[in-house]
């Protein structure tokens, strides 16, 4: 019985082993070969929550958190004050510390300020989610500054913003949720609105970090803004690799789908209306820019940003073809003729 018990116990241990063996296997494969783990790369989160140093109740009491801001901040406190919160500009600046006052302690800011709190009252959300972009953007632009951040908010005027090459701020009023209810309406589309959820941050800091290294299109083509909103996306899946589709393109899992499902097309509308190398920005705006659904030549139910989506297909089917380039090589590339006649892309059926 003794020999029984033991050979048990040896298989138990053994199917164990290969189950462990299977489930890491099986979350090795989340991110793809293609992905490196970046988990255990060192970096160090410098984040300034002043939405919370700013928490103040009266007039008097957010002057004193105001020179205390000067005092701790005194880089990023004069933008803040003069150039981002909604107060008039002027030269005095006793009476551009009053006027900002004021702006903190008006009930609309405070109503705005208990909403942020209510969201984000931690740092937990926002760390994790800057750790992990920074270990890979050190993995892939070793180069490059490690920024610091800062979160705000400036009633709903500044969302993601690159103050320096190594700063940049979050405006946390734009991350309140989908069905928050004092989003300007006028300024905010219900498709604008769906994407303002914390869960979008991510990848609004990942585009925001990209951004600035990304250099515009030196032409106004179709074309050339196809390729940088596909680079825009393939880099910024890159520092945040564990996101699914629809956070990065801030589309529903519905259009995501509807796109993978039409790639083909997509493509060949674009082929047959001449779009590629079109220069009227009027005609194409809704293929490279946020819209509830594309212009009237593309396919039926085609949402907007269509053309930022075959960008991104066409970056894919270049960079699988040369492995050898790297995330710097491609933010360097400027020819988007070259890039799409050597990627081969070949739109799926």
């Amino acid at each position: 019985m003794k020999v029984v018990g033991n050979l048990l116990h040896m298989l138990f241990q053994a199917a164990w082993g290969m189950l462990f063996i299977i489930l890491v296997l099986l979350s090795s494969c989340k991110r793809g070969p293609d992905y490196p783990d970046t988990s255990g790369i060192d970096v160090k989160v410098k984040l300034s929550r002043i939405d919370q140093e700013m928490s103040c109740r009266d007039s008097l009491e957010c002057l004193e958190k105001i020179e205390g801001l000067e005092e701790s901040h005194p880089t990023f406190t004069p933008v803040y004050l003069q150039r981002m919160i909604p107060i008039p500009p002027v030269r005095d600046s006793i009476q551009n510390l009053a006027q900002s006052a004021a702006f903190f302690s008006d009930s609309l800011v405070q109503t705005l300020s208990q909403d942020v709190l209510e969201v984000f009252p931690d740092n937990s959300f926002i760390r994790s989610s800057l750790r992990s972009i920074l270990q890979n953007w050190k993995y892939y632009f070793p180069e490059k500054l490690i920024p610091e951040f800062y979160t705000y908010y400036t009633l709903f005027n500044f969302g993601v913003v690159i103050l320096d090459d190594d700063a940049i701020g979050i405006g946390l009023d734009f991350f309140l949720g989908s069905d928050y209810p004092s989003y300007p309406a006028s300024r905010f589309p219900k498709y604008i609105q769906k994407t303002m959820d914390k869960n979008y941050l991510p990848s609004r800091v990942a585009k925001g970090m990209i951004q600035n290294i990304l250099s515009l299109p030196d032409s106004d083509r179709l074309l050339d803004y196809m390729i940088y909103e596909g680079k825009m996306l393939y880099l910024s899946q890159r520092l945040i690799p564990d996101a699914p589709d629809s956070l990065i393109f801030h589309y529903s899992q519905e259009k995501i789908d509807w796109m993978k499902d039409n790639e083909l097309e997509t493509w060949a509308a674009l082929l047959k209306e001449e779009m590629l190398y079109s220069r009227e920005e009027v005609e194409y705006r809704k293929l490279v820019s946020p819209s509830p659904s594309g212009p009237s030549f593309m396919p039926r139910a085609s949402p907007g940003e269509a053309g930022s989506w075959i960008g991104w297909q066409i970056i894919k089917a270049y960079m699988a073809r040369h492995p050898e380039k790297s995330m710097m090589d491609l933010v360097q590339m400027t020819d988007s003729q070259e890039i799409l006649d050597q990627s081969r892309y070949k739109p799926r059926n």
